[in-house]
């Protein structure tokens, strides 16, 4: 199967896309205080940012 370019994908994939995107950078996103971010798991023992 051959990598589509970006015209080709359905407008669903390209939310989906962009959705991921802007999830990785909430993420990534300090400081958020006992919330999970690039610099620790806040008040979250069982979660950390590779997990997100």
């Amino acid at each position: 199967m051959r990598a589509l370019k970006l015209h080709e994908l359905s407008l669903a994939d390209r939310l989906a896309d962009l959705a991921v995107d802007v999830l990785i950078d909430e993420a990534d996103l300090s400081p958020k205080p006992a919330l999970v971010d690039r610099r620790g798991n806040g008040a979250h023992r069982d979660l950390h940012l590779g997990l997100m």
